[in-house]
């Protein structure tokens, strides 16, 4: 059974929400949908201390990074984002972990 996290962003009221499918291939979508950011779904890079999400193939393009984001955090965990692909998104944001099933 795959495991959902929502972080909260904490400037344009809207979450990012990752499911942790696993397997090889993790994805993301906004909560809700139609918020700033150009892209409202994709796929989960969960290397490196953070949760880059981006576009998929074919040219994965970040699209909003957790910085600080792994598959331990836990509820009221906290950090730094940074959104790459918005249009009138606010580019630094914190982000809170507000539920993990």
């Amino acid at each position: 059974m795959a495991n959902r996290y929502v972080f909260r962003l904490s400037e344009d009221n809207f979450s990012v929400v990752v499911i942790d499918e696993l397997g090889p291939i993790n994805t993301w979508s906004t909560d809700p949908e139609n918020v700033c950011l150009i892209f409202e779904s994709g796929i989960v890079d969960a290397t490196g201390n953070k949760f880059t999400c981006h576009t998929g193939p074919p040219n994965n393009a970040t699209v909003v990074t957790l910085h600080g984001a792994i598959w331990d955090s836990e509820v009221d965990d906290s950090g730094d984002a940074t959104i790459e692909l918005g249009d009138g998104c606010t580019p630094s944001q914190r982000w809170t972990l507000i539920e993990k099933q």
